[in-house]
């Protein structure tokens, strides 16, 4: 049952605890799951039984299900996995706590590998147009640019709102976005969260700008918050690892989390009571990292800046969160 065919798949690369897991995962996950669900969990997404491994796709399957089981051991009440809503779409899991229901839908760039060969620019922000990015590489011809993964948060709002339903007061749609490294960690949150972000309508200067690239965030009422953790970051290393500092990717505790609510109010009048359980299920580091800024003298908003060191001081800790 638990045997991979493909010779790439992690069950076949990595060390057995990391096989051993995703099999506790699994059998904790298969206790709110029809025989079909696991069925389809285990050949198609975890791909056992697929002879050519598909890695992004895999491991942005890891990332739903590390979050998935870990929320229901935490909260069980009213739990769904891939709960209905809108024309026959689903959100990947769904509990209730203090008398409201989250939604969460989970995200996952593909892996991208950074070149070593010359020194990158990722630039952070609203979308330009493409003519002052192909500007800005002319007159720096020693520098690589790389545009920032906005498009991709694009596409992660415009697929999650198909999928959440015009929620309720008593409902709170959640968008994760899993990491493979600090770069896109920072990234995701400038866009969402930065001077210019989406969150709260900071970026209303850009919304005329006719290139598409730019959120408005009153276009997407219905998500409520953004996740952000580095997932796809444990599960995409952890096999490459020493089995001595090896850690558990399918724990959710075990990543790092930080929430961003994108709307100044919400229906509910216990928005109290959501953001005490979104602090306590998916914002886990929200408290340590701006006690972190506040004692450092750190802008908390300037994660360019503020994240890395954060990071840093972890690492010395003991934490594990990025290479």
């Amino acid at each position: 049952m638990y045997t991979a065919t493909s010779k790439d798949h992690y069950f076949n690369k990595s060390n057995e605890q990391y096989k051993q897991d995703t099999i506790a995962t699994i059998e904790q996950l298969k206790l709110v799951l029809s025989k079909q669900k696991l069925h389809y969990l285990l050949e198609t997404k975890l791909q056992l039984r697929q002879p050519i491994f598909n890695e992004n796709q895999f491991l942005l399957e890891a990332c739903e299900i590390s979050a998935a089981s870990s929320i229901y051991t935490e909260y069980p009440q009213g739990y769904i996995y891939e709960r209905q809503q809108n024309q026959n779409k689903d959100v990947d899991f769904s509990f209730i706590s203090e008398n409201i229901r989250f939604n969460v839908e989970v995200k996952c760039f593909n892996y991208k590998k950074h070149s070593t060969e010359s020194p990158s620019l990722t630039l952070l922000g609203p979308q330009l147009d493409t003519c002052i990015y192909q500007q800005m590489a002319a007159n720096n011809p020693g520098l690589r640019l790389e545009r920032s993964r906005l498009l991709n948060i694009v596409n992660f709002f415009q697929n999650s709102k198909d999928k959440f339903v015009e929620h309720s007061k008593d409902e709170y749609n959640i968008l994760m976005i899993s990491c493979y490294d600090i770069s896109d960690y920072i990234d995701v949150l400038t866009c969402i969260a930065g001077d210019f972000g989406i969150s709260f309508g900071k970026n209303k200067e850009f919304r005329e700008r006719n290139n598409g690239g730019n959120l408005d965030v009153n276009d997407f009422k219905i998500i409520d918050a953004i996740v952000v953790n580095n997932l796809g970051h444990l599960h995409h290393t952890c096999h490459q690892e020493d089995v001595n500092s090896y850690i558990n990717p399918w724990k959710y505790r075990h990543s790092f989390s930080l929430g961003i609510q994108l709307h100044e109010e919400h229906e509910s009048r216990t928005k109290d009571t959501i953001g005490l359980v979104f602090k306590k299920a998916f914002n886990l580091y929200n408290d340590s990292y701006s006690s972190f800024c506040s004692n450092s003298e750190l802008d908390r908003g300037s994660y360019s800046e503020s994240l890395p060191r954060y990071i840093n001081s972890l690492r010395k800790q003991g934490g594990h969160y990025f290479l």
